[in-house]
């Protein structure tokens, strides 16, 4: 739980026995509590923030927030404010526990946890302060907390959020400016709300905001929960370095000053990009030696710069080269510098990585990314998935330098289909990411299986993973070792069928693709019935499809990523066993894709086949029925069985 709801001045205490709790606090403890699902653990009463900037652009955040304990304990509970150590610091920090009887628990200074962003990092200014509730506080408590933070920076935009996953009695924001200045705001995932007015104060206010529950292939609470996007500026002829970022375009050359600098071609990153390029003929392939090279630098994050440019001010290239490390900005500089030095031009695009949703057009602020990657400029001889035409900077490769496992030409899915920013002095601003196809995201499988005595059967899968669906388990083998890819292999393997041992997982990766021979046995493959009838399901032998819905009503859309996969599945029926009654063909097409699935028998072998399509899409909550109906069809084929007899 990350929620720092917090606050506007300190306010008066109320006696406590022992302890002392302020009235804000004590007041919303005694509230009778709200009905809820069963499944909500915490409900927020209160968040609050108050944004002040004075004349020289300075900011100090009061905030304040409240939770109840529903369900369970307190673990995982807790007040957490970051701050930048070099241009700003947190005031205070108080925690208290309010428990059903109105007993108070005080969070000390000993009790404030002070840590870095991250722990890997080789430098840090980037630090956090965190209160762990209780996680003995019962069902019924409520922790509460206030926070005072100073920052100097030269943003003049501001996000904030009213909500997380939990729900929110009462979401308040408040901006004061100073006299003259201006401000203007946009309402992201919820409906336009005016804020009240008093002086140069701008008051905005949510109350009720429901449970983000986090369904099943949804678009994710970050492109769902209610937020603010603020802009300001100081009246003319004061705070000179403060800069009003009108648009797109400001904001991309306003980034430059932070990115550039470090992009030098320095006599050592004009070696290395020589020795790279040597062997390397054509345009892509001096593109994707570099790339390689740069993805196998060690990722260490490096919060440094945090309020030069937001984080975005990386270490120049040369450094990078030399030490062999750095975090998204610090690959994106040093593939740019090495290319660079072979007359190629590039760009950095900053993205937001974990929800394609999350950036929007309306609001032109460098604080809407979190992570950035590479745009290569290209000639026509150039084809891939990843190319897309900009208006004024041409044919642009784009690449993610700090994915280590996809390769030039893919993209991550998370970042298919967003808003980027191309950072530039003249011509840069907003830049939509390609959707890849589902060929960029395929797998393409043969099962072979024998039915053994008393209906179980020894089995081989062989499955090529493409693309996306490559990289996943490339990720998984590289970072947690074999053993867990052969456990994974097992459970998804057991879900469809049940009793499955897996006896041997063989893997390789090349040239971007994934295979992997899983050698399993079933303990109940088909069901022997009045010793002359053999019911076996061949779709039991193929992982489940990924998508799949419950029959509830949905409250989230639905977000479908661009896929395919063909299974094929051959099983030596049992000898003296032929086939009686096989299942129709299906053939579905589609808003949401294609399925397709066909059964048929060759001498003693019954061959099962299915193929599916799967297109991008978001599907809003009044479509759920179609697209649950269509996703039920691919369910229906691989449980459909096929009845053998005996001779």
């Amino acid at each position: 739980m990350k929620w720092l709801l917090l606050a506007a001045l300190l306010a008066q205490t109320v006696a406590r026995g022992a302890e002392e709790v302020p009235a804000w606090l004590a007041d919303l403890a005694r509230q009778p509590a709200k009905s809820y699902p069963a499944k909500v653990s915490t409900v927020v009463l209160l968040a609050e923030e108050h944004l002040t900037v004075d004349e020289a652009g300075r900011r100090t955040m009061r905030e304040r927030g409240a939770v109840r304990i529903l369900a369970g304990r307190g673990g995982g509970l807790r007040a957490y404010r970051s701050y930048n150590a070099r241009s700003g610091k947190l005031r205070s920090f108080q925690a208290w526990l309010v428990r059903p009887g109105g007993a108070v628990q005080s969070y000390g200074k000993d009790k404030v946890l002070d840590i870095a962003l991250d722990s890997s990092a080789a430098y840090n200014e980037g630090r956090a302060k965190v209160v762990e509730c209780d996680r003995a506080a019962p069902e019924g408590s409520v922790f509460g907390w206030e926070v005072v933070e100073e920052e100097s920076t030269l943003f003049t935009t501001y996000p904030y959020s009213f909500q997380e996953e939990a729900p929110v009695e009462m979401g308040r924001f408040t901006l004061t400016l100073p006299a003259g200045w201006e401000a203007r705001w946009t309402m992201f995932n919820h409906e336009r709300k005016e804020p009240a007015i008093s002086g140069n104060s701008y008051t905005w206010e949510l109350r009720d905001l429901p449970w983000l529950e986090g369904e099943e292939h949804s678009v994710g609470w970050q492109a769902l929960a209610p937020r603010l996007g603020i802009t300001y500026w100081p009246k003319e002829g004061s705070a000179a370095a403060l800069k009003p970022l009108g648009n797109w375009g400001d904001v991309s050359a306003w980034m430059t000053r932070f990115v550039e600098p470090a992009v030098e071609v320095t006599p050592a990153i004009e070696a290395k990009a020589r020795a790279l390029a040597q062997a390397e003929d054509s345009e892509w392939g001096k593109i994707r030696a570099v790339a390689e090279y740069v993805q196998k630098v060690n990722y260490v994050s490096v919060q440094m710069n945090v309020t030069r440019g937001g984080g975005y001010s990386p270490n120049a290239a040369g450094r990078v080269l030399e030490r062999n490390y750095g975090d998204c900005k610090d690959k994106v500089t040093l593939m740019r510098a090495l290319l660079k030095a072979l007359g190629v031009e590039t760009y950095t695009v900053a993205v937001f990585s974990g929800s394609r949703g999350f950036v929007r057009r309306e609001w032109p602020s460098a604080q809407q990314f979190n992570h950035v990657i590479t745009a290569v400029k290209v000639g026509p001889g150039v084809t891939a998935p990843t190319v897309v035409e900009h208006e004024s900077k041409g044919r642009l490769l784009v690449f993610d330098v700090t994915d280590p496992v996809t390769p030039l030409g893919g993209l991550d899915e998370d970042e298919q289909g967003s808003w980027g920013m191309l950072v530039a002095e003249s011509g840069g601003g907003l830049l939509k990411l390609p959707v890849l196809g589902a060929d960029s995201s395929r797998i393409e499988r043969r099962v072979e299986a024998e039915i053994t005595g008393g209906g179980g059967a020894n089995a081989v899968i062989r499955s090529v993973y493409h693309g996306q669906a490559a990289a996943g388990w490339m990720m998984i083998e590289t970072r947690l070792g074999a053993d867990e890819v052969r456990k994974r292999w097992e459970r998804m393997l057991s879900r469809r069928a049940g009793g499955v041992t897996v006896a041997g997982v063989k893997s390789e990766a090349k040239d971007g693709a994934y295979t992997a021979t899983v050698e399993y046995s079933l303990r109940q493959l088909g069901k022997l019935m009045q010793g002359r009838l053999l019911i076996v399901t061949p779709g039991m032998l193929a992982p489940e499809p990924e998508y799949r819905f419950a029959e509830r009503e949905r409250r989230e859309p639905v977000e479908l990523r661009a896929s395919s996969r063909t299974d094929s599945v051959v099983i030596k029926a049992p000898d003296g066993f032929t086939v009686d009654e096989l299942p129709a063909e299906v053939n579905q097409s589609g808003q949401f894709g294609s399925f397709q699935a066909s059964w048929r028998v060759e001498g003693a072998l019954l061959l099962f086949e299915q193929k599916l399509k799967v297109n991008d899409a978001v599907v809003q909550v009044k479509d759920y029925r179609q697209v649950k109906a269509f996703f039920d069809e691919v369910a229906g084929a691989g449980s459909s069985p096929v009845v053998l007899m005996k001779k």
